[in-house]
């Protein structure tokens, strides 16, 4: 991430060299409070979260847009999108100078579709299964927009890993019964070795 103008080492410290330096967290807390995402990888929930709840919106026709903006709205939109081209959105236009990387994008891309919430077209290319995972409200806390918005992310997060375990629990429950089958078929084929 590049810090603003006037926080750059350099502007503040002139070019020498030599020099050990301490800062505290608070030095940069308002760059990282506004960035969002700044250098250090995010979680693929984390990164899904993000997307999902602030970038996909974008992608919506304004009558898609409508539709999920109706109370217990389950309607599926289906978003077309390019990992590469998502990632230049991301960083020119909605976080100015932004340093998220394509491999952030991609895994939370992969995430998804461990999710079922999305699905590659390509490597590049993916379908993004967008809909309101928020079929019920989320309880607000004495009036706070903060503690509100907090909630709802928290909300957000849990759904989506709620879809991701699910989605991974029942893949490897068929992969049990279907080995299963193959057990039975096997020891099928066996005892019929034994029949006379």
């Amino acid at each position: 991430m590049i810090l603003p103008e006037g926080k750059r080492l350099e502007e503040q410290l002139g070019t020498r060299t030599g020099v050990s330096l301490k800062f505290s967290a608070n030095t940069f807390m308002e760059t990282k409070a506004r960035n969002i995402l700044c250098n250090d990888p995010p979680s693929d929930i984390y990164m899904s979260v993000f997307l999902w709840d602030r970038i996909f919106k974008n992608y919506l026709k304004p009558d898609q847009f409508f539709e999920l903006q109706r109370k217990n709205s389950g309607k599926i939109q289906d978003l077309n999108l390019n990992i590469d081209e998502l990632t230049y959105y991301i960083n020119h236009d909605y976080i100015k100078g932004g340093n998220v990387h394509i491999s952030w994008v991609r895994d939370a891309m992969k995430f998804l579709a461990k999710a079922n919430l999305a699905e590659f077209e390509s490597n590049k290319d993916v379908t993004i299964h967008y809909h309101n995972l928020q079929k019920r409200s989320v309880s607000k806390k004495s009036g706070d927009k903060k503690a509100t918005l907090d909630d709802e992310l928290h909300e957000l997060g849990r759904l989506i890993a709620q879809q991701y375990c699910g989605n991974i629990n029942k893949k490897k429950k068929e992969k049990i019964k279907k080995k299963e089958i193959d057990n039975t078929k096997s020891i099928r084929k066996q005892l019929s070795l034994f029949e006379f």
